[in-house]
């Protein structure tokens, strides 16, 4: 860290990639649930081609136990690479 302060920054950009997460708040007076950030975490640019992956093979697991009664179309869209990039 010393020498690198040191010798100086070379970098003076820097890209995050950060994923927040909401719940909705119950005011418990009627009024309308309002979304609350309750976390913000840092990901690896990774995890979007991952998450998809995984979505996909929720669809796919879905399909093997018809007699659960769940569809995929039940399943919201996940396709966080187009919006990562």
């Amino acid at each position: 860290y010393n020498l690198v302060r040191k010798e100086g920054i070379r970098q003076r950009s820097t890209l995050g990639i950060l994923r927040s997460d909401y719940m909705l708040h119950d005011g418990k007076d009627g009024s309308p649930l309002v979304p609350r950030q309750v976390e913000i975490n840092t990901i690896a640019s990774s995890f979007g081609a991952l998450s998809e992956k995984v979505a996909g093979m929720h669809r796919y697991l879905v399909g093997r136990v018809p007699d659960m009664g769940l569809n995929d179309k039940d399943l919201p869209p996940n396709a966080p690479v187009a919006g990562i990039a």
